[in-house]
């Protein structure tokens, strides 16, 4: 191996798959994060009263804890214009100062020198066997001890300290028993962790940790349940008199110490009074866009992603939500009132977004269920159908991911070659077996395609767009880029035909199917040398134009699921009223933040803190401060005593805080340019946004020019994305570790 991850940014995602090879072979070796540290220099916070930038200082003294500097990179220095590669050498794990950037903790977790996985007879529920590999080249284990503790809920219970590891020389692995929990005891039904730090004896310095989930334990079903026996139509008088007046904005459903407004431009709550104090900001709306970091900006993200930029945001906002049918409110005999809609996301009306809101008030709480779908292309528009149905496009529609239409990211593969298509520079070539960033192809119709978005058939013809953004284009016998874009040029349309008279013109072309590709006119079709990958046979794998044809193979690309990018978040955003929350405690990752593909350097616990360091300034502002795995999050005044519970139902969420809109850390849009160009720039607002997400797509990190975080990593909308989760104000006597966990076992 040489450079096979880069930090630029939020990055360093896929590592610990890289360490699980690594791990798992014991043949590689090399091996370089590129790099140690962002490359930037201090410059002053403050500029020259005539706006020109200061010089750079050199002397500047540390800030004090908290402080922040700013970093100037490339861009910053000389007149307008001045070449630079803006951002490209901020690629370290630490900052310029060298203080960590979050995913140097991902990067420490990955390459600890003592390893440790369960044993042959696993993890009990009172005894855990262990299997300890010692990673270090001359170490024994000797100067090290294991002190461990049990955690439930995420708060340690019991723990001690093994000081005698057993013998374990360098390079070699040991098993040790560890009776955890006694017997006698019985167990709770709560979470429960067995939590391992290793430290030198010396100065009880931490080496290494690792965590395991104990047994047993079964998520417990929730309090705030979907609404059974409440369906529209069926509601029983139970007391609340829901304020539906039409021409309002909202709809209310009032109560003794909980009332909710719910705007008919979302279906969601505009509004949360709590004994008469609000608590909302701003409403509560579906969001399919995050700020974009480094990796996603030389992927070419800010272009392949923009429907999703303003999906979710209401019309009125400039947004391309508007509603199909909804909110409807429908009180149960039980005192709840659900509140039901569903409205379609994009400009579109690709896909759409159902919401099930119900207000508790037994327990002061506003549950919120989603369901965000591809709408098979009809956009749901009916809106006189009926509530709650699904569209026939999205309950029948074929999986995306299985055959080829307008927007597909694609590779092309020669049978013959045993060979990708590639593009490098200008030329056009079939070399190597793998999918890197120069073999992804973008297809376009190159007909108009029909408003329903319909697959593109055998017989269709199509362009093909290199990495580079320019089409490719037949030659007198040879394949080049082209000059333009896609144009009525017949040398640059394609005509797919059936390989097989399994299939023919008008049938729908399907992933991995065999396929000739016949160029408009004139009459001919292109194909590899009946060679292998030059790498072996010393060719230059150039592909040429003859009159037979040759067999290509149709597979997806890294960009997107055979088909147009999905987003690389789906949930639901709002800010909350900043004095009543400051501080934020959570159970779930941290203390930093994590994703999904990095996310093994922060173990899961309870944790506290202040909003304000939710939000990593990056030397450029981009995505920052999500926490994967959160059961609940509560944000509160600094002393804690009013609040905002957050509490995830079912599987754990992934939610982030921030004194800042997500905008701060974003580029304007359909560029790449930043709307805050450096992180000690960003300014707090009177604000707290939170985010509560059903699914998150990794940050990457493989390299900052192309590559795309591993498949398990992206999204797709091939299959519909369901989340739900609570919100539940609370005061000085609530505790919120013990009101969340009183919310799930009161049923």
């Amino acid at each position: 191996m040489c450079e096979y991850s880069h930090a630029m940014g939020n990055s360093c995602g896929g590592l610990a798959e890289y360490w699980r090879v690594i791990r798992s072979h014991g043949v590689l070796q090399g091996g370089c994060i590129w790099d140690f540290a962002d490359q930037g220099l201090c410059m002053p916070l403050v500029k020259p009263a005539d706006g020109a930038l200061a010089s750079v200082a050199t002397d500047m003294p540390p800030p004090p804890l908290g402080g922040k500097r700013r970093f100037a990179y490339g861009g910053d220095f000389g007149p307008p214009g001045t070449p630079s590669d803006e951002a490209f050498c901020i690629n370290g794990l630490v900052q310029p100062d060298r203080r960590l950037n979050p995913h140097a903790m991902e990067a420490r977790a990955a390459m600890q020198p003592i390893w440790t996985v369960p044993g042959p007879a696993g993890i009990g529920t009172n005894d855990a066997e262990l299997t300890i590999s010692n990673e270090h080249d001359f170490l024994p284990l000797s100067p090290f001890a294991l002190v461990w503790e049990v955690q439930e809920n995420g708060v340690p219970v019991r723990g001690s300290i093994v000081t005698e590891l057993p013998h374990c020389p360098a390079h070699s692995s040991a098993r040790l028993t560890l009776q955890h929990t006694p017997h006698h005891l019985s167990l709770r039904p709560v979470e429960r962790h067995l939590f391992l730090r290793f430290v030198r004896k010396a100065d009880r310095c931490e080496v290494a940790w690792a965590q395991f989930a104990l047994p047993p334990w079964t998520r417990p079903p929730s309090l705030l349940g979907a609404a059974a026996g409440c369906s529209p139509g069926h509601g029983g008088a139970a007391g609340v008199q829901v304020v539906d007046v039409e021409g309002a904005p909202d709809l209310i459903v009032p109560g003794a110490e909980l009332t909710v407004a719910f705007s008919r431009a979302t279906g969601l709550p505009s509004s949360i009074k709590y004994r008469g104090e609000e608590r909302l900001k701003a409403p509560l709306e579906p969001s399919l866009w995050r700020p974009l970091n480094d990796n996603e900006l030389g992927s070419g993200r800010n272009k392949a992603l923009m429907k999703w930029r303003m999906a979710g945001r209401p019309s009125h906002e400039n947004g391309h939500m508007r509603m199909i049918w909804g909110p409807t409110a429908t009180p149960c005999p039980d005192g709840r009132v659900v509140v039901r809609s569903k409205a379609a996301l994009t400009h579109d009306g690709d896909a759409v977004i159902h919401t099930t809101c119900t207000v508790h008030p037994g327990v002061d709480a506003v549950e919120v269920r989603a369901r965000v779908l591809l709408s098979g292309g009809d956009g749901g528009t009916d809106a006189n159908a009926e509530e709650g149905a699904e569209d026939e496009g999205e309950s029948s529609r074929e999986p995306r991911g299985t055959f080829l239409r307008d927007g597909s990211v694609v590779v092309l593969r020669s049978d013959e070659a045993s060979a990708h298509l590639d593009v490098d520079g200008s030329q056009v070539r079939a070399r190597w077996d793998d999918c890197g960033a120069w073999q992804q192809l973008l297809v376009r119709a190159a007909l108009e395609r029909p408003p329903d978005d319909s697959p593109i058939r055998y017989g269709d013809a199509v362009f093909l767009i290199a990495h580079t953004g320019v089409p490719i284009i037949a030659e007198p016998e040879t394949l080049q880029l082209a000059a333009t874009t896609p144009s009525a040029n017949a040398a640059q349309r394609f005509i797919i035909e059936a390989e097989s008279g399994a299939v023919q013109n008008g049938d729908i072309v399907r992933c991995c199917a065999p396929i000739f590709l016949k160029i408009a006119s004139p009459s001919s079709c292109f194909r590899s040398k009946y060679v292998a990958p030059a790498a072996r046979h010393g060719t230059d794998g150039s592909v040429r134009l003859l009159e037979d044809p040759s067999t290509w193979r149709l597979q997806p690309g890294r960009a997107t699921h055979f088909y147009h990018a999905a987003p690389l978040r789906v949930g639901i955003e709002c800010a909350l009223v900043k004095k009543c929350a400051t501080r934020v405690r959570w159970f779930g990752r941290g203390p930093h933040e994590s994703y999904p593909d990095r996310l093994d350097g922060a173990p899961i616990g309870q944790w506290d803190g202040r909003v304000i360091d939710q939000t990593f300034r990056y030397c450029r502002p981009q995505e920052t401060g999500n926490k994967m795995e959160t059961r609940w999050m509560a944000l509160s005044d600094d002393s804690g005593s009013s609040g905002t519970l957050v509490l995830a139902l079912g599987t754990p969420l992934s939610m982030q805080c921030h004194h800042h809109p997500l905008d701060d850390f974003d580029t304007l849009p359909e560029s790449r340019t930043n709307r805050v160009r450096h992180g000690a720039d960003l300014e707090a607002k009177d604000l707290t946004t939170l985010c509560v997400d059903g699914a998150m797509a990794g940050v990457g990190g493989i390299d900052s020019w192309g590559n795309l975080p591993l498949p398990q990593y992206l999204l797709s909308l091939d299959r519909p994305v369901e989340w739900a989760f609570a919100l539940r104000p609370f005061s000085a006597n609530d505790d919120p570790a013990s009101l969340a966990t009183a919310l799930v076992d009161a049923t």
